[in-house]
């Protein structure tokens, strides 16, 4: 916003996405890039908001490249999610905005039919270099022979007309915007495709604006919410939701508390929807001459898609003074402590039981993380790996904003008011539900318009959305926020309370209550803290973990025995080492599924007998479409393919992040004299941290020597941790003169200096003992001391 303009990188050549028309961008990504503006810009007329907008071309080849080192804010190019860009890139995805696979063109009179006609030797099929479906294509026909080209897409119909190729393979609607009149597709796509936009990992707040800007305009069409309207709604009239699209809290206009800083508005997301429309609208205007959107899973998840926006509503936590506290890596911290700290409620018998014998599917999520994290871990020792602590919704945000914990795991819906507000990252959904009421069996009350009545009270616990979204339904009814779900419940039983209202899987199911209402979508997810890409990362694909296993029938009794050649498969369990990714064995995945099982088989043990899974939105997304309700469990791409042929690395590779960012990170020691103490005011003293100085003053030339701490941050280095701590890029440079052994060269993948110091280990003693050579000391009943 300083600048005054937003770098979007465009496709400029492709038909519905991204296409130069007499001077200007038109098509899907590039309104999503004004629709980014305008929140930007909000003083910026619709019609001028072009001029807030830098537009920057690139090739498929290298868009990554071109992210990494800052040549635009977005990549505006829907790409394939997969964990290799997501984890080795250090890059954020928003939220899926179309959902694609990679398809066979090939010339209408061929008589290719099936991919078995083309599996032949001698025929050539086209493919894009850097696409993910270079892998795709070379399983399905491994006898035909790929001719790889170092273009785009777009001219890939021109060589299948010409006969260079006998196929063109790639993205389903990319091949659908240029082919031509004269070829077809073959039937099916060869896998799974969700593509995003992409930023760097450098600034959560900025990540999540594009995934909110994305998820707004979903939310937007889902409330009919159009370009047209926009303007004149009345919000007093509008669901909660809706309101808060426009800006509005509970009827009073501006109040929308986004968490964003200026000078992004309270009804950012109408600005965008009054620049572009809603998603409805972007698709009809770009994309449905293209891919007709009915009956696809690029329809809304209420019309039997797979688009799915979580809630936009503000944060509730009791305490956030503790939110700009920095933390440093977590997994190596999970390891060095040997304990995953993991918030479950104590209360909840679907999803965690902390009293007694710990079960349930938050548990099971708990449980996959740890096996992840610890290899060695057995089904039968696992529980000694981890820590489970208690949380409600009154404690749960200020547990993981502190620190108390390493990850939420308490039924948790993710919203932008806890990511933003918060500052708190969360998985993709593992449990869709709604917000629903309980009251007993015996009640007179059995809907939202006769509980809205003053004589009635409903109660929730503090912390909790459901109260805020509660309050916008009834606007009669006594609300009272109790200390947890449990409270709540027992004011009910006791006369105290008419009604608790929760997420439904939370409410008790048995023959004291009666259940009604749905009032919003309440999505369940994991959540961990802003800062720790790698640590959110891992928690991440460990869900998604789950849930690759069971699309591709992979369970705890064969998962260790999988003999099968789909690639996702080969990937979750394969032993390779992965670089540049997670800390973790490359079969993690593979290691959650032998201690919990897949998805299905978390689902079926614990929510199965309360809440059955069949015709739910917690089916699986392949599951058939049934009385208008789409499962929507789904995953992005287990893959370590990049899709690309050009480093991805910032200019210079560390130098140039280093540079870039404008400090370096040193790890010293900060209480040893001689090498590294902090001293009064602040500053670290000593060897090791003059050699920091040096390097920081090659970095920044053209700072004054008497200003080079203001290039450098500064991080203690316990001894114990560390080589973990520097291994998970904790700092730059672990500047702690440590012993050059072979161990810690080959086995910890480390380059050391030249040595700085020569020495040795040495024996004290006090002065006045008779301790004077090691025969001395080598006796029975002496003790030495080592760190």
């Amino acid at each position: 916003a300083l600048r005054g303009y937003l770098i979007c990188g465009t496709k400029q050549i492709v038909p519905g996405f991204g296409f130069l028309a007499n001077g200007t961008v038109v098509g899907f990504d590039a309104d999503m890039c004004r629709a980014l503006a305008s929140t930007l810009f909000p003083s910026t007329a619709a019609d001028d908001i072009d001029t807030r907008i830098q537009w920057v071309g690139f090739a498929a080849s290298n868009r990554f490249a071109l992210l990494a080192n800052s040549t635009f804010d977005v990549l505006f190019y829907a790409s394939t999610v997969t964990i290799g860009r997501d984890v080795q890139y250090n890059f954020t995805f928003s939220p899926t905005v179309i959902h694609d696979g990679t398809a066979i063109l090939v010339n209408s009179d061929s008589s290719y039919n099936t991919t078995s006609d083309l599996n032949q030797l001698g025929i050539k099929y086209c493919v894009v270099a850097g696409s993910t479906a270079i892998p795709s294509a070379a399983k399905t026909l491994p006898l035909a022979t790929a001719v790889t080209i170092s273009g785009t897409l777009d001219q890939l119909p021109s060589l299948l007309a010409d006969e260079t190729c006998q196929a063109a393979i790639e993205s389903h609607i990319g091949l659908a915007a240029v082919k031509l009149g004269t070829q077809r597709f073959l039937p099916g796509l060869l896998d799974r495709s969700p593509l995003a936009y992409t930023v760097r990992d450098d600034d959560k707040a900025w990540a999540s604006l594009v995934r909110w800007v994305v998820n707004g305009l979903l939310i937007a069409e889902m409330h009919n919410i159009t370009q047209a309207n926009v303007g004149s709604l009345d919000a007093t009239t509008l669901v909660f939701e809706a309101q808060n699209v426009l800006g509005y809290a509970n009827g009073t206009a501006n109040a929308f508390q986004t968490g964003f800083p200026d000078p992004i508005p309270a009804n950012y997301v109408a600005h965008a929807v009054s620049t572009v429309g809603n998603y409805g609208e972007l698709y009809q205007r770009h994309l449905e001459s293209i891919v007709p959107r009915a009956g696809t899973d690029n329809a809304l998840y209420t019309d039997g898609g797979l688009l799915y926006a979580e809630p936009l509503l503000s944060a509730t936590a009791s305490n956030t003074s503790r939110l700009n506290q920095t933390f440093g890596q977590t997994y190596g911290a999970v390891r060095a402590a040997g304990t995953l700290k993991c918030g479950v409620d104590p209360d909840d018998p679907i999803f965690g039981t902390v009293s007694g014998q710990a079960h349930g599917f938050s548990v099971d999520l708990c449980k996959a993380l740890a096996a992840a994290i610890f290899p060695q871990a057995t089904e039968a020792t696992i529980m000694s790996y981890i820590t489970l602590v208690p949380v409600t919704p009154a404690t749960r945000f200020d547990a993981i904003i502190s620190g108390s914990i390493d990850v939420l795991a308490s039924v948790t819906v993710p919203s932008e008011g806890r990511q933003v507000s918060l500052h708190l990252t969360n998985t993709r959904p593992y449990f869709f539900d709604v917000q629903a009421f309980a009251v007993l069996a015996n009640s007179t009350v059995t809907s939202l318009a006769e509980l809205d009545q003053p004589q009635y009270t409903f109660c929730t616990g503090v912390g909790s959305i459901a109260y805020a979204t509660a309050r916008a339904y009834l606007k009669n009814a006594v609300g009272i926020a109790t200390t947890s779900t449990s409270e709540a419940m027992t004011m009910v039983l006791n006369g105290t309370c008419t009604a608790v209202t929760s997420n439904k899987a939370t409410l008790p199911h048995d023959s004291r209550f009666n259940i009604f209402g749905s009032i919003d979508r309440a999505p369940a997810a994991m959540f961990t803290r802003n800062g720790d890409s790698q640590w959110s990362d891992l928690v991440k694909w460990v869900v998604d973990g789950l849930v690759i296993a069971e699309i591709n029938n992979v369970t705890k009794a064969n998962v260790m025995s999988y003999s099968g050649s789909a690639d996702e498969v080969v990937t979750m369990t394969s032993n390779l080492v992965v670089t540049n990714g997670l800390p973790v064995p490359s079969n993690f995945i593979a290691r959650a599924v032998s201690i919990v099982g897949n998805y299905g088989e978390v689902y079926a043990r614990n929510v199965e007998p309360v809440i059955p899974r069949a015709n739910t939105l917690n089916a699986l997304y392949t599951a058939p479409y049934s009385n208008g309700v789409r499962g929507q469990v789904f995953a992005d791409v287990l893959s370590w393919n990049l899709g690309t042929t050009t480093p991805v690395v910032a200019t210079g590779g560390r130098i140039g992040a280093v540079v870039s960012r404008g400090y370096v990170i040193c790890g010293t020691k900060q209480t040893v004299p001689g090498f590294g103490v902090v001293q009064p005011n602040g500053t670290v003293y000593g060897f090791d941290a003059d050699m920091c100085r040096a390097l920081a003053s090659v970095l920044f030339p053209s700072t004054p020597i008497g200003n080079i701490d203001s290039r450098i941050q500064w991080v203690g280095a316990p001894g114990s941790s560390r080589f973990d701590l520097l291994r998970n890029s904790t700092f730059d440079v672990l500047f702690y003169a440590s012993t050059i052994t072979i161990g810690r060269d080959v086995q910890y993948n480390l380059t050391f200096a030249q040595p700085v110091f020569n020495d040795g280990a040495a024996i004290l003693v006090n002065s006045g003992s008779p301790y004077n050579s090691t025969s001395a000391l080598n006796v029975a009943g002496v003790k030495y001391c080592v760190v």
